[in-house]
């Protein structure tokens, strides 16, 4: 193709030439705008993003309480979360389904996980839960808000390890 396009403007056949330069932007250009836009739009739905001193809290704490190898769940998605993998971005721990913004945006999705974390969320049943975090490794449950799940947490094998206003932090034992 470069090879082609190299003779073309060697020829200087221009009528060619800004065709070929016409066809690249009307293919090109309305994605670009489009994908530019839905990033735009994500980013600007907070009118003041705030990220919360007891957010940072959680975030040390995480950071410097859990082991580097931790695989965290993060549930009830805050905004930022959900757009983008903040809690592993202020840790540097490993997420198990996070940033769902910007996956989506490079339409790589992983359904495994997200059906992982429906069963999780939703189940009544205490043992599928525990068998579902134990078989993903899944090490801490990161709840933004109030730990809303389908079973109650006292029967699943969950400690709770951090608790802020804003912010609960189970341990998988």
């Amino acid at each position: 193709a470069s090879l082609t396009l190299s003779f073309l403007f060697e020829k200087k056949n221009k009528i060619l030439t800004g065709f070929l330069i016409i066809l690249l932007i009307i293919f090109f250009l309305p994605r670009t705008a489009y994908e530019s836009y839905r990033y735009y739009n994500r980013a600007t739905v907070v009118k003041n993003p705030v990220v919360s001193h007891a957010e940072l809290d959680s975030y040390k704490f995480l950071r410097e309480k859990t082991p580097k190898d931790s695989m965290i769940l993060v549930m009830n998605q805050g905004y930022f979360d959900g757009i983008s993998a903040i809690v592993s971005i202020f840790t540097n721990r490993h997420m198990f389904l996070s940033g769902q913004g910007v996956i989506e945006a490079h339409n790589v999705r992983n359904h495994e996980r997200e059906t992982a974390v429906k069963v999780i969320q939703t189940s009544k049943n205490p043992q599928k839960v525990n068998q579902t975090l134990d078989k993903y490794g899944i090490d801490y449950v990161y709840f933004y808000g109030k730990p809303t799940l389908g079973v109650s947490i006292s029967k699943l094998n969950l400690k709770k390890v951090y608790e802020s206003m804003t912010v609960v932090i189970y341990q998988n034992i």
